[in-house]
């Protein structure tokens, strides 16, 4: 994923063993808007079933925000702009949940229960400074 707020760029990497990334980053106070551009695994647009969920919230509001995509790079690319909210710490949040290959287990038959999907989530936190 890249986190981009003019003149700076992040690129952040997934976590190997966990589900959920969490990442803090220091931003100039006089900064305003980030830009998300989480890049999606081709095995993940391909399925049939998948969402992607972006959220912002930040100490000073009770609820999270879901953002609507603003652009997109390339298919598996898209693009989300954020207005952070000045003198807090700011949360975005994206997740995306994919159904799974499916496994056959003895006999053929399904192996259900919990890897019937795949789940990544990163998490940033922001803070002035």
């Amino acid at each position: 994923m890249n986190i981009a707020a003019e003149p700076y760029s992040i690129d952040l990497e997934p976590e190997d063993r966990k589900v959920t990334a969490q990442y803090y980053i220091h931003l100039s106070a006089d900064l305003d808007t980030v830009t998300i551009v989480p890049t999606l695994a081709a095995t993940l647009t391909s399925r049939e079933q998948y969402i992607v969920r972006v959220a912002h919230w930040s100490t000073n509001i009770q609820m999270s925000k879901l953002l609507q995509q603003v652009n997109q790079q390339a298919k598996n690319e898209p693009v989300y702009s954020i207005r952070l909210n000045p003198g807090v710490v700011n949360t975005i949040e994206v997740t995306a949940v994919t159904q799974a290959p499916q496994k056959n287990g003895a006999n053929g038959v399904f192996s259900g229960g919990v890897d019937r999907w795949e789940m990544e989530r990163f998490r940033v936190f922001i803070s002035p400074v």
